[in-house]
């Protein structure tokens, strides 16, 4: 999962990586005023446990990708955004994993 970067610091040195997180690339963007900015970009590990799971994470990736072009949502659209939106959604999952299943039905 895409996770908010780390930014350099002003005086060169760059913050510690939070335990658990891998860094990717580093980037750099121009400033009007002539300086830049330094970032590098951060993953986290999410471990899915079952194909339930995988499947709430997908869908609700995708659909913020929807629903945010739709302007339905507020945000960027960027993935790191939609990775918290699929995430905050299976950790719903998890408080309730029957919220999208049909009542059963006894026959008669």
């Amino acid at each position: 999962m895409r996770v908010s970067p780390v930014y350099r610091n002003p005086d060169g040195t760059w913050p510690k990586v939070p335990e658990g997180h891998k860094v990717g690339d580093r980037y750099v963007a121009a400033r009007s005023n002539g300086g830049s900015v330094q970032w590098k970009r951060l993953y986290r590990s999410l471990e899915l446990k079952s194909e339930e799971e995988v499947l709430v994470f997908l869908v609700a990736h995708e659909a913020f990708h929807y629903l945010r072009k739709t302007r339905q949502v507020e945000g960027r659209h960027g993935e790191i955004e939609v990775d918290a939106f699929a995430a905050r959604m299976l950790e719903q999952y998890h408080h309730e994993p029957n919220i999208g299943t049909p009542p059963t039905h006894s026959r008669r």
